[in-house]
């Protein structure tokens, strides 16, 4: 092998793992979003339907029964979902964070 090879080879490495790296940051991105949207849904839901703590058992089960192979559906994270939304949810007049996030992005 030549060194032009060698160089070549090294690039393409480097482009494969700048690709999965920045796959993954938008995964995460789309996670954190689908989470601060099911966090808004549930406190919506709890305030204008006076639902019980125990909706949420209800819908783990039927979150986890249509998507088996997805971990993060379970009572304690869907409380914890709720916990984050309501935590960081700012007053209307200030960014939220996921829309933070988005000018953030936008901006790099």
């Amino acid at each position: 092998m030549d060194d032009e090879y060698k160089a070549w080879i090294e690039n393409i490495k480097n482009r494969i793992k700048h690709s999965q790296i920045k796959a993954s940051v938008k995964v995460n991105h789309e996670i954190l979003d689908l989470y601060w949207n099911i966090g808004r849904d549930i406190v919506a839901k709890q305030k204008n339907v006076k639902w019980e703590e125990a909706f949420l058992a209800t819908m783990s089960k039927d979150l986890q029964k249509t998507f088996p192979n997805m971990s993060g559906f379970s009572v304690q994270n869907l409380k914890s979902i709720r916990y984050w939304y309501k935590f960081y949810n700012f007053d209307e007049n200030g960014l939220q964070p996921v829309s933070q996030m988005e000018l953030i992005k936008k901006n790099n």
